[in-house]
């Protein structure tokens, strides 16, 4: 099957799961990221291998990237999320971003349900190897200068790219679960570096996969900002995240 038919195949098995991201100095949640799964016919949820091996092909990514935030911002707006200034974040593969018309296909989605480019965020990701270093940069400032939100998901020691990444206008950097569960030197390291740029960018730094309280305060003690995983709570179904959302408010 053509990469493109199979990615449309794949789109039509969705289900989605939103986790909470949460501020670490008083637990308040700020937004959360849309994380897609594939459904079998028997009704068996699987796990993101699907969903990732998918995303290696520019045409399927670009695909399912768009099916995902259509199906997701249909429900955040079906379960009021919207009215309370949650933000969504979706995962945007680097190879996606040099995309001809990526910006105007985002915006017709956006537009659909009538919301502002504020509530969305997205959360680029390295699938596949950046060719177009360059065009893929002022393609992210071109997200930015629309009113995207963006971070730079999955940081670990190494990545490519990673200073000019640094660089761009983003709002967050995500730190990978396998930096935030090190707690070598070079993982202390590499956390103290990021946390220090991002002090000086202005932005925020999250933990992913946090599943103890020691690891909070340890990222609290390297400057981390924010943190996701069980710890805080499961990927949750849309209904299931508006009635955490509505209980934490009173």
């Amino acid at each position: 099957m053509h990469p493109k038919a199979a990615g449309i195949a794949l789109a039509d098995t969705l289900r989605l799961r939103y986790q909470p991201i949460f501020r670490l100095r008083d637990g308040a949640v700020c937004h959360a990221e849309v994380l897609a799964r594939s459904q079998t016919a028997d009704g068996q949820l699987l796990g993101p291998q699907a969903i990732v091996e998918m995303m290696s092909c520019p045409d399927a990514a670009l695909h399912l990237t768009l099916a995902i935030m259509d199906r997701a911002l249909g429900e955040y707006v079906a379960h009021g999320l919207h009215r309370r200034g949650l933000e969504l974040a979706f995962n945007l593969p680097l190879n996606v971003l040099v995309f001809p018309g990526l910006i105007e296909r985002i915006r017709t989605v956006q537009a659909k349900y009538g919301l502002e480019a504020t509530a969305l965020r997205f959360e680029l990701t390295e699938t596949q190897p950046v060719r177009d270093p360059p065009a893929a940069l002022a393609s992210i400032a071109d997200l930015r200068a629309h009113g995207y939100l963006l971070a730079l998901d999955d940081a670990i020691p190494g990545m490519a790219c990673l200073e000019a990444l640094l660089d761009a206008p983003l709002s967050a950097i995500k730190l990978d679960r396998s930096v935030v569960t090190d707690e070598g030197a070079d993982a202390t390291m590499f956390i103290r570096a990021m946390t220090g740029s991002a002090q000086r960018h202005g932005q925020d730094v999250v933990a992913e996969g946090i599943e103890t309280a020691a690891q909070i305060r340890r990222m609290q003690a390297l400057g981390v900002s924010h943190g996701q995983g069980y710890f805080f709570a499961c990927p949750l179904t849309a209904l299931d995240l508006a009635e955490m959302l509505a209980t934490a408010a009173g």
